[in-house]
C-alpha cells in the first residue's frame, strides 16, 4: 500500500543519520538481472517491479532511475514520495549525486542497502 511504502521511505530517512543517501540497486550478490524474492530490495523500498533500476533515498527525496523500457511502468508503480529519473532524458544518477549530495568539498558517506525480511514479503 502507499502508506507502507511511505513508511519504508521515512524509515530509511530516519536510519540515514549522518549519512547522505541509501543507494538501493536491483541486483543480488551475483549481479543477476532477475533476482530471488529475498534480494528484491529496490522493489521492497519503492514498489517498482521492473528488472532494471536504482533507487536513491536522501534526507529530502526518493528517486528512481530506470531505462526507457520501464518509464510507464515506473510511473504507475511509484508512489507520490518518489521522483522518476528517466535514463537518457534526465540527469544521470552520477550527475545527480555529484550535484546534489556530494559537492566537491564534502566527502561521500553512502551505504548500499541490505534488507532482511520474511520469505513471503508483503508488497
Amino acid at each position: 500500500s502507499a502508506v507502507a511504502e511511505c513508511s519504508r521511505v521515512n524509515a530509511l530517512r530516519g536510519a540515514l543519520g549522518s549519512m547522505d543517501a541509501f543507494v538501493v540497486g536491483s541486483g543480488d550478490a551475483h549481479q543477476s538481472e532477475y533476482v530471488a524474492a529475498c534480494d528484491e530490495r529496490r522493489r521492497y523500498v519503492s514498489r517498482f517491479t521492473g528488472s532494471a533500476g536504482t533507487a536513491v533515498v536522501t534526507h529530502s527525496g526518493a528517486f528512481l532511475w530506470t531505462d526507457g523500457r520501464y518509464f510507464n511502468q515506473a510511473e504507475a508503480e511509484l508512489g507520490t514520495d518518489w521522483q522518476l529519473k528517466r535514463e537518457g532524458v534526465d540527469e544521470t544518477m552520477e550527475q545527480f549525486v555529484s550535484r546534489s549530495i556530494f559537492p566537491p568539498s564534502k566527502p561521500p558517506t553512502c551505504l548500499k542497502l541490505t534488507l532482511q525480511y520474511s520469505s513471503s514479503p508483503q508488497y
